[in-house]
This record gives C-alpha cells, sequence and structure tokens, in this order.
C-alpha cells in the first residue's frame, strides 16, 4: 500500500506513484520510489525566448510528451546504463510519431535523481504528459514499471508492469512502447480508430541490433557518450566497437561510433585527421545499414560541414535526418550552425527556436546558440544567452567564451579579459586564470601579446591565436594562424566567413583565397 502524504489518501496499485488527486508522490514502498523530492524553487524551469518572439514553457501542447529517466532499482549499479537506454529508446521511438511532440532526451534527463510534482515538469518541458518508470534487474529477469502522466492534474492515463527474461527486452520495449501509443492514440493525437494508419509507423521506429549482448554494450556506450567528456567519449569508443564485432549489422552502434569520434576531435584530444575519417566512415555504414537512422544522417553531416567543408552535401544530410525525426534537437542544431556559417541568420533562427522547442533546458544546445548570436553580430542577445546558459550549469566554462567575444566586439576589454579567466577557472586551469587577470593589469594590447607570446602557457587553438593577432593589428599573424588551423582541419576554421573579429581583414586578398580554399563560394 502507498499513502499521499498530503491529502492521506491510500492506494493499493503498487503501480502507481503520484497521488491521483493532487500529483504529490507517494510513500510506503521506500525501495519503489525512483526519485527524490525537490521543492518548486529548485526547479530547472526557464523560458526560452526569441528575437522578436518570446514562447514560455506554460504553453504547452496538448500532443506532447517527456520521457523521464527510468529509475535505476537493481543492486548492481552497472545497470544505470541499462535504465537510461531503455528511457531514450522509447523517447527515440516516440519522437518518431508525426504530430507528437517530444522533450528532448538532454533536457528530460536534467531530471534525473531529483522528482517533483509532474506539473512542474510539464511547465518546464513545454509538455502535457510525462512517461516515467522504474527498472530492476535480477539475473536474467527484469521488471520494468511505466505510467504515463497527466502533467496539468496528475491523473494516470496508462501504467503497465513487465517481468521478462532479459533475453526478451526487444520484444519489452516494443510491448511499451505500443502500449504509450494506443494510450496517447486517444487522450493525445485524438485517434478514435485503434486501425489508424499509426501501426506503419510503430512498426519502423526503431532498426536496433537483436544481439543481447551487443545491445547492451550499444547501451553502456550511448551512456557513457552522454557523460559529454574525453575520458569517457574513449570509452564509448572502445564500447561501441565491441558491439559492432559482435553483431557487424548494429546501425545504432556505427552511428554511435561515429558521434564519439567527432565528440573526441571536438573536445581536442584526438586530432581532425585522426578522427573525422573514422567517424565519416561509421556514419556511411550506419546508414548502408539503416538508412532511416537520424544520428547516422547527423554525424555524416557534420562531417561533412566542418571536415570536408562540403557544405551543400552536409546541409541535404541535416534535411534528412530532421525529417527522419523532427524532435531530435542534434541536426536542427548543427544545421542552425551551418546556416549562420553561410550567412542565412533568419533561417539560421528558425532552427534554434525549434531546437529550444524540444530542449529548452540544453546547456550545449543554449550555449551553441549564444555563439551563433554572436556571429550574427547580435552581442546584447549573445550575452544574455550566455548567461542564462551559466544559469543552467554554472561549471559549463566555455560559455564565458561567448561572453568574452562578446564584450570584445562591444570594446568591454576589461570584462573580456575577465571572462577568459572565468573560463580557463571554471574548467580547472587556475594557474592560466591568474596569467590572464596579470597579463591584464598593463591593459589590453598587454593581455594581447601574452595571448599570443611563446611563453604563455593556455594551449589555444590556431584560430583563436589568429583571433588575438587580428585584434593586436597584425594581420600577418593572423593569416599565418588561420593557414595554419586550415591545414589542420581545426573546426571553427568554418565560421571564418562570419566572423565579426576578422572584419578589418576582409579587404585583404588573402582573406579571398583563404575563403575559396575552405570552400565557399564567391
Amino acid at each position: 500500500m502507498k499513502r499521499c502524504p498530503k491529502c492521506a489518501k491510500n492506494y493499493y496499485d503498487e503501480a502507481l506513484n503520484f497521488c491521483l488527486d493532487d500529483g504529490e508522490w507517494l510513500t510506503g514502498d521506500a525501495s519503489e520510489s525512483p526519485t527524490v523530492s525537490m521543492s518548486a524553487a529548485e526547479v530547472p524551469t526557464r523560458a526560452f525566448a526569441t528575437a522578436g518572439n518570446v514562447q514560455h514553457a506554460e504553453s504547452s501542447s496538448v500532443r506532447s510528451i517527456a520521457v523521464l529517466p527510468f529509475a535505476h532499482l537493481s543492486s548492481d549499479v552497472d545497470d544505470e546504463y541499462f535504465c537510461d537506454g531503455l528511457a531514450e529508446e522509447l523517447l527515440n521511438g516516440l519522437s518518431r510519431l508525426d504530430g507528437l511532440k517530444v522533450a528532448a532526451r538532454t533536457s528530460a534527463f536534467s531530471f534525473k535523481g531529483k522528482h517533483i510534482n509532474v506539473a512542474e515538469i510539464g511547465r518546464s518541458l513545454g509538455v502535457a504528459t510525462v512517461l516515467e518508470g522504474s527498472v530492476r534487474k535480477s539475473g536474467g529477469r527484469v521488471r520494468i514499471n511505466a505510467q504515463l502522466i497527466n502533467a496539468a492534474d496528475g491523473f494516470h492515463l496508462w501504467s503497465g508492469q513487465y517481468d521478462r527474461e532479459m533475453r526478451d527486452v526487444f520484444a519489452l520495449q516494443d510491448e511499451i512502447r505500443d502500449a504509450v501509443v494506443d494510450a496517447l492514440k486517444m487522450k493525445l493525437l485524438g485517434v478514435e480508430d485503434e486501425s489508424a494508419p499509426m501501426d506503419a509507423l510503430i512498426n519502423e521506429l526503431q532498426n536496433y541490433s537483436r544481439d543481447l549482448e551487443s545491445y547492451q554494450l550499444f547501451l553502456r556506450g550511448r551512456f557513457f557518450l552522454n557523460k559529454f567528456n574525453t575520458d569517457d567519449a574513449f570509452k564509448a569508443v572502445e564500447l561501441f566497437s565491441k558491439a559492432i564485432e559482435l553483431d557487424p549489422a548494429s546501425a545504432q552502434a556505427y552511428a554511435g561510433l561515429a558521434v564519439a569520434h567527432i565528440m573526441l576531435t571536438e573536445m581536442g584530444p584526438v586530432p581532425p585527421h585522426d578522427a573525422m575519417p573514422k567517424a565519416r566512415e561509421a556514419a556511411l555504414r550506419a546508414i548502408d545499414l539503416d538508412e532511416s537512422l537520424p544520428e547516422a544522417h547527423s554525424s555524416l553531416g557534420m562531417v561533412l560541414q566542418i571536415y570536408d567543408y562540403d557544405f551543400s552535401g552536409a546541409e541535404r544530410q541535416f534535411l534528412r535526418a530532421i525529417e527522419l525525426n523532427p524532435n531530435n534537437p542534434v541536426p536542427r542544431q548543427a544545421y542552425g550552425v551551418l546556416l549562420t556559417e553561410l550567412e542565412r541568420h533568419e533561417e539560421a533562427e528558425k532552427q534554434f527556436q525549434k531546437m529550444l522547442e524540444v530542449d529548452p533546458l540544453s546547456v550545449v544546445g543554449n550555449w551553441i546558440y549564444s555563439f551563433c548570436l554572436f556571429l550574427s553580430r547580435r552581442y546584447d542577445e549573445s550575452l544574455e544567452w550566455a548567461k542564462q546558459t551559466l544559469e543552467l550549469d554554472p561549471n559549463f566554462g566555455v560559455a564565458y567564451l561567448s561572453v568574452a567575444f562578446a564584450h570584445q566586439m562591444k570594446g568591454q576589454y576589461e570584462e573580456s579579459a575577465e571572462a577568459y579567466a572565468r573560463c580557463n577557472e571554471v574548467m580547472g586551469s587556475p594557474e592560466n586564470a591568474a596569467f590572464i587577470r596579470e597579463s591584464y593589469k598593463a591593459g589590453w594590447e598587454n593581455f594581447l601579446r601574452a595571448m599570443t607570446g611563446d611563453k604563455r602557457p593556455i594551449a589555444f587553438s590556431s584560430y583563436i591565436v589568429a583571433v588575438f593577432y587580428a585584434a593586436l593589428g597584425d594581420v600577418d599573424g593572423a593569416f599565418s594562424r588561420l593557414e595554419a588551423s586550415l591545414k589542420k582541419r581545426e573546426s571553427h576554421i568554418v565560421m571564418v566567413k562570419v566572423d565579426p573579429r576578422f572584419d578589418s581583414m576582409r579587404s585583404d586578398v588573402r582573406y579571398a583565397k583563404l575563403l575559396r580554399d575552405i570552400g565557399f563560394s564567391e
């Protein structure tokens, strides 16, 4: 039996976790409670805004859902990957249903380990319904509880409990997904006829490996990939590779491998010439195995954009990924960056709006939008969005780069230097932060000379060093570093066409040649 601590109502349905009257978390069997309580003041709520348009999360669509991470109730802590993987598979399947808005993984999973009233979750993510559950594994068996909840009133639309052998996990995912879809047909999508042509879509939702060991390796790889750090990205590469060894037809493992290679070169430890050809090969293989996999098209698009400089090819891949899954924020984010680099700012704005609609709590997505606002010369908006990003995660150091860039273009040099210092400080380099602050004591020009000097302790990319040379007025130094950046295939170089920090160099013939060498049309 469970009990509501607010209204004292008792419930005998062990599948229920929320009071049907007031939405409060039920107490009773504490071992089955997948989350801890959290006050409304602690909820990561925020409104997402764009120029000329403010859209609040409270205006949630009726045809919308968030899939929360499933609670991990097993004794083996290593099984957490399976819980996250199950929820993510259900999220990916639902997100490909036409007419249904699905909150992106990044935002939905921000509530992991801290549960609150579902009404607050609905307002935070702009959704009308929430799917949550718990997973308990024991030996070769698994028990899964799942429930679909109306965010407005806390009432359950559907709930189910499943006890299965682990070998049945694929059928189990299909079973839960289909049960949720059946509930959505009547409650959300307004489909009265059970034979509506949604069934064809359901059958095409996923094409994962049917080898259980390979599939679990894939889930573990994605679990580490989602930690967004270099050490875990290396682990992900290893796990995806093992999954492929066991099942060479696993398109999802190839797609994950492509993402991991891209992440490693973007974060710095692996040179682009080493990682990007591997990412391209993996993405192409994934598409060959399953053309309908959005992640594979998105990864290929990134390789074409930042390594091959095939911008039209990248655009085709991003559009295909968006067509396959309009709720996936990753291709919209990447496409928005590409459109910004091509000076198609209005189109880019539309993609970022749609990205933020389904993924409002994504720290990476919000930061990238702030950076593209900077490239669009909307400095005040870039500053505001970077500050909002840091409100979501004060330890996300690279957001300070948007702050530094915008202050530089506004002529606020002390604030710019301090933002560079804060970036290094938050990212674990206090000695670099001290060097930056000490350098600025003698003024902006002294700071720039220190940042371009041979004795600087900070390992900036060639592109960023070129930015400092350009600010000094050293055009030769700036072009030298830009050419080095191009030779190394640094991803930054593709934004040189729109970067306002190089405006003073645009009349130089070397600038036009640089754009041609990258692949920009006249």
